[in-house]
């Protein structure tokens, strides 16, 4: 039996490899990724953004708290300051009420700083979110790209297995097993021709002494490449 219709098997099962290497490797999927990967990283610009505005918000409301009950303490001691007649006792209130002013200057300086952050991370939000929208604006445009480059490989994988689908059908079932059972052993291709006293599917010289006993092999026998181990049409 001629292991000749085989070739349009293989020729159709190369394509296919070679198409769903594609679909995997497609440089539009690439540069999506690339564009996903860039709109990702202000995503988490901003979320740092926020994260960092929000302790600021609840730094500034400890602050704020802390510096009221500073005020309430330097009103007690400036209330009691008014009723001590001892030098030494009034000396003692007024260092306590330095103390108070110092921790409350403080408190001043560092809720100014923080607002002053907080106006920067509020512009640097602003240029954040600009740069987020025209990001956004690739991606959307490189995923239509990226489908549509998978659609047509997609289509290109569904027409060719219709079409091996329709060569198979054509081909005797026993010779069909014989691909089939032979299809996990080949290195390289399954079924090759030997073309110009070389295989073509590991593309290497055959002698003429390998190629002979090649055609004297009996028709039980299925004729191999002795280098790639395929199935061979001589």
């Amino acid at each position: 039996m001629s292991l000749r219709p085989l070739l349009a098997v293989q020729a159709l099962d190369t394509k296919l490899t070679q198409l769903r290497h594609r679909l995997g490797t497609l440089p539009e999927k690439a540069t999506l990724q690339a564009s996903t990967a860039a709109l990702a990283d202000v995503d988490r610009q901003l979320a740092d953004c926020d994260a960092r505005m929000k302790a600021i918000e609840q730094r500034i409301a400890e602050l704020e708290s802390a510096g009221s009950d500073l005020d309430a303490k330097k009103a007690r001691f400036e209330a009691q300051l008014k009723t001590v007649i001892a030098p030494r006792e009034a000396e003692a209130l007024q260092h306590e009420i330095a103390i108070v002013v110092a921790k409350h200057a403080g408190l001043d300086d560092e809720e100014l700083e923080l607002l002053e952050e907080s106006e920067q991370l509020t512009a640097r939000r602003s240029e954040l979110e600009t740069v987020r929208a025209e990001r956004a604006a690739v991606v959307a445009a490189d995923t239509l790209r990226a489908d549509a480059a998978a659609a047509e490989v997609t289509h290109a994988i569904d027409a060719t297995t219709a079409e091996r689908d329709t060569v198979v059908a054509a081909i005797d079932a026993a010779l069909l097993a014989k691909y089939d059972a032979a299809r996990p052993r080949s290195a390289t291709v399954t079924i090759a021709e030997v073309v110009k006293n070389s295989c073509s599917g590991c593309h290497t010289a055959l002698s003429p002494k390998e190629i002979g006993e090649l055609k004297a092999l009996t028709a039980g026998e299925d004729p191999r490449c002795p280098y790639c181990g395929c199935l061979l049409v001589v």
